[in-house]
């Protein structure tokens, strides 16, 4: 439930009149005289601006609502990559109340314009003598743009009670780990999978990871990987179907182990294997999103040459890849 906004902005107008007007003042009668508590002002009010802005912003976002989650039912969604990008901006713009989605350029934007107030009194004095006129004007405009965007910084980077549910996960890191994987050779219908839950007009996303397909292979194969840290995979799960009396196969690539396991239907315990792809890399680490891929496609259609026959088609793919394979 959402709370009115009303006291916050009457904070916020208030606040941008004081340092609007009482800062035009101040400075006009300060910017006059050589002392240190002049040059002290313009370094003092323009911190001023930026701390109570924050805090406003921050107050605000804490106080915005009242949340009860619902009881959540999740559901799978694919998406493209520039379906991502776009459920990403949209999200944010109508739940902005409820998400903590800082901007660098938030917190990067003030610092220049306090430097830019704290050094009117020399701009005036020495490098441009005919702005001193105008210093007062000038220093009331900057206050209010570092009032202005840090008020916006703290309130877009602040979490409150629903922001755990409505914050966004690092869905553009999916993304990338997509447009790795849709460069790799027989490679297709790479797409973003997302768990999505939806109560009345409020939605929320869980969970983003990429699923890929092998060309030729869409109905029999595919390869999960999970996103983690910056530009990187934490979790590949690869599945080719059963086929005739064999069930089943997995290969699972975690971060924390870094080989493949193969488990089966006679073999749920699962064991190492190789990874099939010639490399100097000895140990795949979470970096190596085309090499890791890469082996989960050869070592899909290696099982799959093995239980379905020998298929011209799957070894030219996986010679490729750079794997020398002929059923003998």
């Amino acid at each position: 439930m959402f709370k009115s906004m009303r006291l916050a902005w009457t904070l916020f107008v208030a606040e941008a009149l004081l340092l609007a007007v009482g800062g035009y003042w101040v400075t006009l009668i300060l910017s006059s005289t050589d002392s240190f508590f002049g040059l002290a002002w313009f370094i003092v009010v323009a911190m001023y601006a930026a701390v109570v802005g924050f805090c406003i912003g921050w107050k605000t976002k804490k106080s915005t609502v009242i949340y009860v989650a619902p009881q959540w039912q999740f559901e799978p969604l694919q998406l493209k990559a520039d379906e991502c990008r776009k459920l990403v901006r949209e999200h944010n713009r109508q739940f902005r109340r409820l998400v903590a989605a800082s901007s660098f350029w938030h917190f990067y934007i003030p610092i220049p314009l306090i430097l830019a107030n704290i050094s009117l009194p020399y701009d005036g004095s020495f490098l441009y003598p005919a702005l001193s006129p105008f210093i007062p004007l000038l220093s009331s405009l900057i206050l209010l743009g570092v009032h202005a965007t840090t008020t916006y910084g703290g309130f877009s980077a602040t979490s409150n009670a629903a922001s755990p549910d409505f914050t966004l996960p690092l869905i553009r890191e999916a993304v990338w780990v997509a447009s790795v994987q849709s460069k790799i050779p027989n490679i297709s219908n790479v797409r973003v999978l997302i768990d999505r839950a939806q109560s009345g007009n409020f939605v929320v996303y869980r969970n983003p990871r990429v699923i890929a397909r092998i060309a030729g292979l869409e109905s029999d194969a595919y390869i999960e990987s999970w996103s983690g840290e910056l530009r990187a995979v934490s979790r590949v799960l690869c599945r080719l179907s059963g086929y005739a009396s064999s069930g089943v196969t997995t290969w699972l690539w975690d971060s924390r182990d870094r080989n493949f396991i193969k488990s089966t239907a006679l073999d749920k315990e699962g064991y190492y294997v190789r990874n099939p792809v010639p490399s100097r890399v000895h140990e795949l680490g979470v970096k190596d999103v085309l090499l890791i891929t890469q082996n989960a496609v050869a070592l899909i259609l290696i099982e799959y040459s093995a239980t379905r026959g020998e298929d011209p088609r799957i070894n030219d793919m996986l010679e490729v890849l750079g794997v020398k394979h002929r059923k003998g």
